[in-house]
């Protein structure tokens, strides 16, 4: 897309949060070196192949290094109005388990290393919170 205007910048500033933080489920595969070597394309093939098999609507994404190098391969599950998760060491097997769960609307806590209740819109220049009282009954242990 050419910026040639303010409208145009502006598009492409929504479209840019929009692909951030999409109205369906988004699931990030942390790829960075330490990830890739952890086995992060596997969970990543197996994520991919388990959401189109069941045929959610669901984007799964690679993300650069999520920084928790001896927990990968690390996955973040965003869901519109709910908190992001963070799972850790996904294997193929357990990428698989982890879509049945998410394909029946439910979080799984196994793996959960951790839930995120706020996050920084750096664009925006403000804090997304999610509230806690909103949080599904399965999210509230992580």
């Amino acid at each position: 897309m050419r910026i040639r205007s303010q409208a145009d910048l502006e598009k492409a500033r929504e479209l840019g949060l929009k692909s951030l933080y999409p109205d369906k489920v988004k699931v990030m595969v942390g790829m960075g070196s330490c990830g890739l070597a952890a086995g992060a394309q596997a969970a990543y093939d197996s994520l991919r192949q388990e959401i189109e098999k069941r045929r959610l609507d669901a984007i799964v994404c690679r993300t650069g290094c999520i920084g928790f190098c001896e927990e990968e391969p690390l996955v973040d599950v965003l869901r519109p109005g709910m908190p992001r998760i963070t799972y850790s060491q996904i294997t193929g097997e357990k990428a698989s388990a982890l879509i049945s769960g998410l394909g029946n609307g439910r979080l799984s806590k196994e793996w959960a290393l951790c839930r995120m209740d706020e996050e920084e819109h750096l664009v925006r220049g403000e804090t997304r919170r999610y509230p806690l009282g909103e949080v599904p009954g399965e999210a509230e242990d992580i």
